[in-house]
């Protein structure tokens, strides 16, 4: 299995809008949930976890590199993205598999350079030069709404269908995102950080700010975890949309890795078994979360 360190995510809900509505590319709902032929919640669960040492196959050679963007407050190998790559890896291709989380600059120029094999994120034209880029995304991110059910602008936020319907309000954002500088800041809005997304849940819920507009599947565990889920809705409307597919570098020993990992990942989204794998991950992670919430 990947050595990695453990990590949260999070996900969406309109009033009591399913966790598998909105979501796309044959993920429907990015959620989680599986059938014993496609992953058992024991494979599952196997897949997803980190352990110190990883575990190689028996059809398995050298152990597949995967860097992720090192982070202080969660493990970056248990986001969403990473555990159903790893699932796809180790479960249905029999891939020995490794997670190294490093500050994502350095983590990226040891992609370019062959050093580790590949990473998981968006394919930028800079990122195509030196990587394959997998024919379909692992996963596809919609920045969605949420607002306090209570909050006095909720009428007005819930009505917006664009991000430049938004004039006026407190935008709550997790401190470090890149999204809420490109797009939250050139429009003017004010804006209260937060130092995790748990808090810029915490925060809207008492009303230090008026809505905040996150990745459904990173947000929607984490409110369900908080149980937060009838205090806080989440508009059906998406601002944005971001894939994120495995590259593998162009310098690495495993390059051809990527042909069966794209056959496996057409036939997984085209059959609904990836929305079943996500769906898993989403209500492992809420699980995990909950568990550490009730500590």
């Amino acid at each position: 299995m990947a050595n990695c360190k453990q990590r949260r995510c999070s996900p969406p809900h309109w009033r009591r809008l399913p966790y598998h509505l909105g979501l796309t590319r044959g993920l429907l709902g990015l959620v989680l949930s599986c059938s014993s032929s496609l992953a058992s919640p024991s494979n599952v669960a196997a897949a997803t976890h980190s352990t110190a040492t990883a575990t190689t196959p028996a059809t398995a050679t050298a152990p597949f590199t995967i860097v992720v963007d090192q982070q202080s407050s969660y493990d970056s190998c248990q986001v969403i993205e990473m555990r159903i790559t790893q699932y796809i890896l180790v479960e249905r291709l029999k891939q020995a598999y490794r997670c190294d989380s490093l500050p994502w600059i350095r983590a990226q120029l040891l992609v370019k350079s062959g050093e580790r094999d590949a990473m998981v994120t968006i394919p930028t034209n800079e990122r195509r030069q030196y990587a394959d880029v997998s024919a379909l995304p692992v996963v596809t991110l919609n920045m969605r709404m949420f607002v306090a059910n209570d909050s006095p602008r909720y009428g007005e936020l819930s009505n917006a269908k664009t991000l430049d319907d938004l004039k006026a309000g407190t935008f709550i954002a997790q401190a470090g995102s890149g999204w809420a500088k490109k797009q939250i800041e050139p429009r003017h809005l004010a804006i209260e950080w937060a130092g995790n997304i748990e808090n810029v849940f915490r925060m809207l819920k008492t009303r230090r700010g008026d809505f905040t507009i996150q990745g459904d599947i990173y947000a929607m565990p984490i409110l369900k975890a908080l149980a937060f889920e009838d205090q806080i809705s989440i508009t059906p409307v998406i601002f944005d949309r971001a894939d994120y597919h495995l590259l593998i570098s162009k310098q690495s020993a495993q390059r051809e890795l990527m042909q069966r990992f794209d056959a496996e990942l057409k036939t997984m989204t085209a059959d609904g078994r990836l929305t079943i794998v996500t769906q898993q991950a989403m209500q492992a992670i809420s699980d995990e979360m909950s568990s550490k919430y009730k500590k």
